[in-house]
């Protein structure tokens, strides 16, 4: 048995106990089907970025279920088929893997007194080459030019 999440768009036009009473009827559906129901969201009004036909609000409601995965065209047939729901969704939930971080150990830590002194040294050492390398290159051009 694979878990599945599905998730619906209800007519904003039907009521409360309507709404309850089809609700119910897909999760009968669902548990006819060998489903076993693990969890089911509140239905919340949701203003639609778009209309679906021609409604510009509705109720979303979802529920998680884990059933057999050659029952699932039957369920999303069977959601499919109802008159008030407007469009549904059905996915396959993966669980979440555990990641496990792999920390490195501290090692050759230097203090950083250490390093400052490194860094120094080199920044001399290629100043005093680039005025030699202009000297030479002066020389050159003299050369040159005569």
């Amino acid at each position: 048995m694979k878990t599945y999440e599905l998730t619906y768009l209800i007519s904003p036009s039907l009521l409360a106990e309507e709404i309850i009473t089809l609700q119910n009827r897909i999760s009968l559906n669902i548990q006819e089907k060998g489903g076993v129901l693990i969890n089911s969201f509140p239905i919340i009004k949701k203003q639609l970025a778009s209309p679906i036909r021609k409604k510009s609000s509705a109720f979303m409601a979802t529920i998680v279920f884990q059933v057999a995965p050659e029952e699932i065209t039957k369920i999303g047939n069977g959601v499919k088929a109802e008159e008030n729901v407007l469009r549904h969704l059905l996915l396959n939930k993966i669980p979440p893997k555990k990641v496990k971080l792999k920390r490195k150990p501290l090692t050759g830590f230097k203090p950083t007194e250490d390093k400052e002194e490194s860094v120094e040294k080199p920044l001399e050492r290629t100043k005093e080459k680039q005025k030699l390398e202009l000297s030479d290159i002066d020389e050159k051009l003299d050369e040159i030019l005569k």
